[in-house]
């Protein structure tokens, strides 16, 4: 009998080692990884693919309803062809300046045509007492009138409240029965009507006695120009060049806004006439014009006063735009009218009323001015003060002040 040879049996003789198990699921783990990877890397050029297929039909479906209604509704088409880029560019160029424009300039005159302006001129005597001053305001509304304007500067120069301007040199200028603007414009307000300033604009003594190259002077020397000698009454006046008197204005400006005047009217606004007006030196006048110079001492007041919210008339006397003398001017005075003017038509006379409203109204209507007139009362009687007052009416003049 042959040898056997017994065999011998390993259960699980295939068993695979430790170190091979975590081969295999590192390098498991590894593909599943790479693929994600590449799936991250793949998503975002697809799906901006697809999606721009998606915008492409949606876009070529909206042109689709849409190329119907341009055929029913034709004005679209005639909207694009305006909206053209030469026609946006004219039209950016025509109104970025009106806005700036009304930036500048305030737009507040405008509102102010739609309501009527009748105003009493009260002196500073009546201002000054109080039971007058109570009075006045009372019997003035009764009689229909919706404001009143005081002086805050005399045509002599004195400011009629305690101002702080000039250091040391205030009492030169200053009034000695002064009132307090606050009070006095509070109480008108507390009637019910609005306060209204009148400053003497260049019609002043006073103040080049504090600031000499304020005033006019004479021609090789620096004494102050006079309209005419001592003896006749001659007086001295601001020089409209001056910026020292600019500066001055504007600060009236300034305190009559800060008390509460919501309107400020300037007189004698010009140049003076008077004797050896040919020794007028004016130091600051660089070969301006004198028109020229008060059109840009008008055009700096009111762009002051609106900065400051109030409305700024200017007072011209009628003779100026009526074939009077021009030399306070310098020409044509027609050419300040601008924005809101005051005619002064207290010199004329009732059979010439009817004939200066026309001209006046015509000249304020080519400058697009505001227009209001100043009549006096105490110049007229009651009859008198009814007639001018009827044919401001018929002219259709609701703006007007009544100087009494």
């Amino acid at each position: 009998m042959g040898r056997t040879y017994k065999i011998k049996s390993y259960k699980r003789i295939y068993r695979r080692s430790m170190g091979s198990i975590i081969l295999q699921w590192v390098l498991i783990l590894g593909a599943l990884a790479l693929l994600f990877l590449l799936g991250w890397k793949l998503y975002e050029p697809l799906s901006a693919m697809f999606s721009g297929e998606e915008e492409l039909v949606q876009t070529e479906q909206e042109t689709e309803t849409k190329q119907p209604e341009a055929e029913t509704t034709p004005e679209e088409p005639k909207t694009e062809e305006t909206t053209t880029p030469p026609v946006v560019e004219e039209e950016a160029k025509t109104e970025e300046p009106a806005d700036e424009a009304e930036a500048e300039e305030d737009p507040e005159p405008v509102a102010l045509a739609e309501a009527a302006l009748r105003t009493a001129y009260f002196p500073m005597s009546m201002v000054r007492n109080k039971s007058s001053f109570t009075n006045g305001i009372a019997n003035v509304k009764a009689a229909g009138m919706d404001s009143i304007m005081i002086d805050l500067k005399s045509e002599e120069g004195w400011v009629n409240y305690p101002i702080s301007y000039k250091e040391g040199y205030d009492d030169y200028y200053t009034a000695e029965d002064l009132i307090s603007l606050e009070e006095v414009a509070q109480q008108i307000k507390d009637a019910g009507m609005k306060p209204i300033a009148s400053i003497y604009t260049f019609m002043d003594r006073r103040f080049q006695q504090a600031e000499t190259y304020a005033g006019i002077l004479y021609e090789g020397s620096e004494d102050f120009w006079l309209d005419n000698s001592l003896e006749a009454g001659g007086k001295s006046w601001l020089n409209p060049y001056s910026p020292l008197a600019r500066d001055y204005i504007c600060k009236l400006i300034d305190d009559a806004a800060d008390a509460g005047f919501t309107e400020i009217v300037l007189r004698e606004f010009r140049f003076p006439v008077g004797a050896a007006m040919d020794q007028m030196k004016f130091v600051y006048d660089d070969g301006q014009s004198k028109l020229d110079c008060l059109k840009e001492a008008a055009e700096l007041f009111k762009k002051h006063a609106a900065s400051k919210g109030v409305h700024l008339w200017i007072e011209y006397p009628a003779a100026a735009l009526t074939g009077g003398d021009s030399r306070p001017y310098g020409g044509d005075a027609s050419q300040l009218l601008r924005d809101q003017v005051l005619i002064d038509l207290s010199a004329v006379q009732n059979d010439a009323l009817n004939a200066t409203l026309v001209t006046v109204q015509d000249q304020a209507a080519a400058a697009q001015a505001q227009l209001g007139i100043l009549l006096s009362v105490g110049n007229n009687s009651d009859n008198q003060l009814q007639s001018q007052l009827l044919a401001l009416q018929r002219a259709g003049i609701t703006r007007y002040l009544l100087k009494y």
